[in-house]
């Protein structure tokens, strides 16, 4: 009886390898994967993306996975039963895993309904609604309407209508940085005459009227190289995704320095916050403390005056007007 174990083991194993609609039980997570993606292609409903999460303990945000890493598309314990049966067809030996340093961070960007920032180069110079073919007050999904666009324009390119919300200063200086902003709809370029782009809109989240503004249109899904080296710079938080007071891990946050100070996006940026000056007794006079590290983002966005920073991790609370360098503190020269 002995002897026939194995062989029944070995048939077992065949069985629920060969058997037609059943999905892998491992997966080696690939450049440009999401869980969204991967739970279409093995599951057959991206919808059960938390189930992938949920069996996946490791995977501590769902929003950033690295090529490399390998997950469970089963629960647990439907995976370990296999592998007894995988044991005694051919035992294994453990290997220790090797940590996977990842060169490319998968990010799955907000939705575009929510408030932003722009800045005050972006909000002037991107693009406008100037009039539309029917002439009509307000503007809705399929109207076709004429805008003026800066450089880099092109047919089949996508804008994000906004209207500004309200002004934005630096904590600091008091100088106006840009606006936060309100998407209402996204705009497709279909055609360009002498002097005009024409456009169509293809969502419409609210009413749009003549005048609206065009900002850049990101995929809901990035990919961010990240970048080791970076000059060093230090800037300050000016704004947040949803004009958010109290921020966190997951947060996008906007700081005053860009492509013109040398950064570049994928690279990693550590944010400290600024103690208030004490008394001390010795010097007679107040002096300022070191800075305290609250946590750490990556840049996804930067131009020329202002950059947007995903945070990665955070252990207190962030704030504007906290400050953002290139290295830790202890590193700065």
């Amino acid at each position: 009886m002995k002897r026939i174990w194995p062989f029944f083991a070995l048939f077992f194993l065949l069985f629920i390898t060969l058997t037609p609609g059943r999905a892998e039980e491992r997966y080696t997570i690939r450049k440009g994967d999401t869980l969204w993606d991967i739970s279409q292609r093995f599951l057959k409903d991206p919808l059960k993306w938390r189930k992938i999460w949920r069996w996946n303990p490791f995977i501590t945000n769902p929003h950033l996975i690295y090529p490399g890493e390998t997950i469970r598309l089963a629960p647990p314990e439907r995976i370990e039963k296999i592998q007894e049966v995988e044991e005694v067809v051919k035992p294994q030996q453990i290997r220790e895993k090797k940590e996977v340093t990842p060169k490319v961070l998968t990010i799955s960007r907000p939705e575009f309904k929510r408030t932003g920032f722009i800045s005050e180069e972006e909000f002037r110079g991107s693009g406008v609604i100037i009039g539309s073919k029917e002439g009509n007050i307000t503007l809705g999904e399929g109207d076709e309407v004429y805008v003026s666009l800066a450089e880099g324009a092109r047919v089949g390119k996508r804008y994000l209508i906004v209207e500004p919300l309200k002004e934005v200063k630096h904590p600091r200086t008091g100088k106006r940085m840009g606006y936060m902003v309100e998407p209402v709809g996204v705009l497709r370029v279909t055609a360009q005459g002498k002097e005009t782009y024409i456009g169509r809109i293809e969502r419409s989240y609210r009413e749009i009227f003549k005048g609206a503004r065009l900002t850049t249109f990101e995929p809901p899904i990035k990919e961010v190289p990240i970048r080791e080296k970076a000059p060093f710079v230090e800037a300050t938080i000016v704004a947040a995704l949803e004009d958010k007071i109290t921020l966190g891990k997951r947060d996008i946050i906007y700081i005053d320095k860009g492509a013109s100070d040398g950064l570049e996006v994928g690279n990693i940026l550590y944010i400290y916050r600024e103690m208030e000056r004490v008394y001390d007794p010795l010097k007679k006079r107040k002096v300022a403390p070191p800075p305290v590290y609250a946590g750490k983002g990556i840049l996804i966005d930067v131009q020329g005056k202002v950059s947007a920073l995903y945070i990665l991790s955070s252990n207190r609370d962030i704030y504007r007007g906290d400050i953002v360098i290139t290295r830790p503190i202890h590193e700065r020269q």
